[in-house]
């Protein structure tokens, strides 16, 4: 009987590993409860989905869609895939990869119908602002483009700004506005949450100090600068003529 019970908990195990005779990537626990959904307010920074469309391994922008000097990121989702819903959970509850949405213009494939190019879910793909894959993969082996975790997620992204303005520098010109986008990038790279926590914190104190202002007023700003958040804390100090 004992060895009937391993033999089947044996195959359950083997049977979860694999989709379609094919093998899926692990995942990792978390503490953090799955989302079927990502937060409204993160909803709200993702560009259209018709504003791009899928060409050959490329992403060529529809004809009404502006242009961008962002980097494009293609999120691809399965409906009834834990491991998405258990990624949307962590970046929802988090605040790294939320604050790096703002450098992005992120195409939000929530049913994988039109960008899968992989039988797995979650996907990410990076592509330069005129559509070019940026090559950027995670470090799972033989799954390229599965991101299981928001730290994971934050890497991709830091690589991928990293990437992208590299490009831009090898052309002969970079213009001010351009210069002004990498420079912000920068600095999202290499602000951390408690970074991000502090800075916030010091707005808001800025803004109680100096003006009648209330806190709800100033989480509002916040809202607008999500991403550059450093950028406002500067504007305040010199509104309120404190010292840089």
């Amino acid at each position: 009987m004992r060895h009937t019970r391993t033999a089947t908990l044996l195959l359950v195990c083997l049977s979860a590993s694999t989709v379609s005779g094919k093998a899926t990537p692990k995942e990792d626990a978390t503490d953090v409860p799955p989302a079927q959904q990502f937060d409204d307010d993160i909803l709200a920074t993702f560009a259209p989905f018709e504003s791009v469309k899928r060409v050959g391994n490329r992403l060529q922008r529809t004809k009404d869609a502006p242009k961008t000097d962002k980097p494009h990121m293609v999120f691809v989702m399965g409906p009834k895939c834990g491991a998405c819903k258990k990624l949307k959970g962590q970046i929802n509850a988090g605040t790294d990869v939320r604050g790096m949405f703002s450098h992005f213009s992120v195409i939000y494939d929530e049913h994988g119908e039109d960008w899968r190019m992989q039988p797995y879910d979650p996907q990410i793909y990076y592509f330069s602002p005129n559509g070019a894959p940026l090559g950027i993969k995670s470090n799972e082996k033989g799954f390229p483009f599965y991101y299981r975790t928001e730290a994971k997620v934050r890497d991709s992204m830091v690589r991928a700004l990293k990437k992208c303005d590299e490009q831009m520098c090898k052309k002969k010109r970079v213009g001010k506005e351009r210069r002004d986008c990498m420079r912000r990038r920068k600095d999202a790279r290499n602000m951390s949450a408690t970074d991000v926590k502090n800075i916030k914190e010091e707005v808001m104190a800025l803004y109680k100090a100096h003006s009648s202002k209330t806190s709800k007023d100033v989480a509002g700003m916040l809202s607008r600068y999500v991403g550059r958040e450093g950028e406002l804390l500067a504007l305040a100090k010199k509104k309120f003529k404190v010292e840089l």
